[in-house]
Parts: structure tokens; C-alpha cells; sequence
């Protein structure tokens, strides 16, 4: 699934998602589970590529809640071995990040290193009023070490070189923060990484058909007839059988 394309005929936010997955991979992060969505899709992408090479372990899990919790074992695992490595956890933006609050304050009160790294949209589309526009720096509140902030046209602006040296800076100071190197205070830090469209490679080539688009999982192809549905009586419920 590797991407081929130099960066210059990449979408802007998949420029950046490649930047901050390979500052996160320098500063040692080799663990990190993913909630696939919308607005995190550069990420996968980047994500799933590291994969493949071998650089990261990559878990796929739906659930935010239960991927925060996944990712604070992992990095609780390595400090039982009186290792501080920290591992991410990946999300799209809105109402998903909030489901991380509860491993961040496991994290907080742990002393455990743990990178939030969450999608989120341009400045200019925050508090909009429209749904999922919430401003999510401010949602964990003093339970994070740090907040990092990455604008959506960071390596647009500034060019691929210097916006990619940008955010490994950024990068940088996160995984400082969470393993608390200056601080000795170890825990969650929230690297709140901002999109804007396109947010896949695809979407630069509008001709493709939609078979032809890479599968971000492995094997999987999108359904070509319409899965059967269950025949249900008017009034009632679909509920799954129950076990023999």
C-alpha cells in the first residue's frame, strides 16, 4: 500500500501526516493504536505505511475508549520494566477524542507516558456551531503534561523541508513532555494534529473508480452487491439469536 508519489504531488494533509508519524517513530514510539475515521485518515495512511515497513505495531480498534486503554497498557508495560516508552493512541476529530479522557486520567495519576495523538479540523472551522466542531485542545484540561498544536497548512506555508523540520520540533518537545525528560513527571500529552481536504491521495486523482482505490486493510474490497437484510414484521426489532 506504500504510496509512490513524490511529496510534492501529495495532498498537504497527507504531507503532514507523514511528518508526524515519522517524528513519532524518531523519538522512539513503536506501538500505536488506531480508531480509523474521516478526519484521521492521513494518518492511517501514513500509519499503515510504517506498518508495512516494519517501524511501527500498528493496532486497528473502533472503539476510542477501549483504544486509550489499549495504548496506556502498552506504554504501562514498558515502564513495569522500568522503561519510559511512550505509545499512541490515534483518533479522528470531535466527540471521539473526549472518549480518551478516562485513560489520560488513568495516565495522569499513573505517572505513564502516553501520546494523544488526535485529528482535528483548521482553526477557521472550530466553534463554527456546525457538528463536531468542538475545541478540543482544552478538553482534558490539567490532566495533560502538554498541549501541542499543529496548524493544517504548516507544510504548505512553509515548505515540505522546514514545515517537516517544524513538527518533528513539536513532536519533540511531546515526547519530552510525556516522559517527563526535564520534568520527571511522566504522562498524557495530546498532539492535536489539524487537516484540511483532501484528506486521502486519492481524492487528487478523481478519475480512479472506486474498486481501484488501495485498501487500507489488507485483502479488503468494498462489497459490489448490497448485503441482505433481515425481513422484518412492521413494529418490530432486529435483535441477534440468542446462544444454543
Amino acid at each position: 500500500m506504500t504510496l509512490s508519489t513524490p511529496p510534492g504531488t501529495q495532498p498537504p494533509s497527507l504531507v503532514l501526516a507523514r511528518a508526524v508519524v515519522a517524528a513519532l517513530l524518531a523519538e522512539g514510539v513503536r506501538e500505536a493504536v488506531l480508531c480509523p475515521g474521516s478526519r484521521n485518515a492521513p494518518l492511517a495512511w501514513a500509519l499503515a505505511d510504517a506498518a508495512e515497513a516494519g517501524r511501527v505495531q500498528l493496532r486497528v480498534v473502533l472503539d476510542e475508549r477501549s483504544a486509550g486503554f489499549m495504548a496506556l497498557g502498552m506504554a504501562r508495560a514498558h515502564a513495569l520494566e522500568g522503561r519510559l516508552l511512550p505509545a499512541a493512541v490515534v483518533t479522528t476529530s470531535g466527540t471521539a477524542v473526549p472518549n480518551l479522557h478516562p485513560a489520560a486520567c488513568e495516565a495522569d495519576a499513573a505517572g505513564v507516558p502516553l501520546l494523544l495523538v488526535c485529528a482535528d479540523r483548521p482553526h477557521e472551522l472550530v466553534g463554527t456551531g456546525a457538528n463536531q466542531t468542538m475545541q478540543q485542545t482544552s478538553v482534558f484540561a490539567d490532566a495533560v503534561r502538554a498541549v501541542v498544536d499543529l496548524p493544517a497548512d504548516l507544510t504548505a506555508d512553509l515548505g515540505v523541508r522546514e514545515g517537516t523540520a517544524a513538527v518533528a520540533g513539536q513532536v519533540r518537545s511531546a515526547v519530552a513532555a510525556a516522559t517527563g525528560a526535564l520534568s520527571r513527571d511522566p504522562g498524557p500529552v495530546l498532539v492535536n494534529t489539524r487537516f484540511r481536504p483532501p484528506l486521502a491521495p486519492w481524492c487528487l486523482r478523481l478519475s480512479r473508480s472506486r474498486e481501484s482505490r488501495p485498501p487500507l486493510v489488507r485483502g479488503w474490497r468494498p462489497p459490489t452487491v448490497p448485503l441482505p437484510l433481515p425481513a422484518l414484521r412492521p413494529g418490530t426489532l432486529a435483535t441477534p439469536p440468542s446462544d444454543p
